[in-house]
């Protein structure tokens, strides 16, 4: 089954991904012309996914809010170097024990990790190790 997607268009252009539909894939492909992941984009329906992953010419810019929330068994997630802004709270909820992000996205964003199951954080570029929970 391939997933289904539900874009919306901003009065800007660009495309903001607010749902994704699947029951039993385990590998979801955000598409390349997707600017922003909404607030709980992934919902109940994904539960079944292991795998994010975004094309090398991702237009990604925007992550908000417990974007991830509904992906229990999504433990990783490298995401693209073109991502400009992040919420605080991306990883609210989620399962996601390792995070692959530039250390520009890093430093920008004061991170909360409380409620997430985050453990590492690398730069996606250098692949130096930014936090670690064990520290």
């Amino acid at each position: 089954m391939i997933f289904r997607f539900k874009i919306g268009r901003k009065k800007s252009g660009e495309y903001k991904l607010t749902k994704v539909f699947g029951f039993l894939d385990s590998i979801v492909t955000i598409p390349s012309k997707a600017t922003s992941i909404s607030s709980r984009c992934f919902n109940e329906l994904c539960k079944f996914v292991t795998e994010v992953n975004f094309l090398p010419d991702s237009k990604l810019t925007e992550i908000y809010k417990s974007a991830f929330i509904g992906l229990p068994l999504l433990k990783q997630i490298r995401l693209p170097d073109s991502l400009e802004f992040l919420d605080p709270l991306a990883f609210d909820g989620s399962y996601i024990e390792e995070v692959e992000m530039t250390r520009e996205i890093f430093n920008s964003v004061d991170l909360i990790v409380y409620n997430t199951c985050i453990k590492r954080i690398i730069d996606s570029k250098t692949k130096e190790l930014l936090y670690c929970d064990e520290w």
